[in-house]
């Protein structure tokens, strides 16, 4: 059986957990406009898509747990943007491109959070993005 997920707007939700509901689909963009939200969980799901562009419009978000689905694509940069942040997993997805590393999300230093994404690269990841410069082979060369 097939769940979707629709979400009825209402500003004074708080917390949003879904997980381990067989949930399918896209998450919605909708989820962006919940401004009060501090904690959304929808791990253990058969989630696709993207993480929505504009996840970091919803400012006051402390815990953020995407892990265990099938998320594809680039990690949002707006993700930067959540200063609260406290708690992030997006491990065992199909995330891709380079790991954003601004701001609050230098505070979440662990690797785990990003484990089991094969084509993610960056911070805190022994994969080198492209145009990565190798600063040990560089500084070797340029002595002259």
């Amino acid at each position: 059986m097939a769940i979707i997920l629709y979400i009825y707007i209402d500003i004074y939700i708080n917390i949003i957990d879904l997980s381990r509901n067989n949930l399918i689909g896209e998450i919605p963009e909708v989820i962006t406009r919940l401004i009060q939200l501090i904690a959304l969980n929808f791990s253990w799901n058969k989630l696709t898509g993207s993480i929505p562009k504009k996840i970091g419009n919803i400012t006051g978000l402390e815990r953020l747990d995407l892990s265990n689905n099938n998320l594809s694509g680039p990690i949002p940069k707006s993700i930067s943007s959540l200063n609260f942040l406290s708690h992030l997993n997006l491990s065992h997805n199909n995330l891709s491109e380079r790991i954003q590393s601004g701001n609050q999300l230098l505070t979440l230093d662990d690797s785990s959070i990003y484990a089991d994404n094969p084509l993610l690269c960056g911070f805190l990841l022994p994969t080198k993005c492209p145009g990565d410069e190798d600063h040990t082979s560089n500084s070797s060369t340029s002595g002259g």
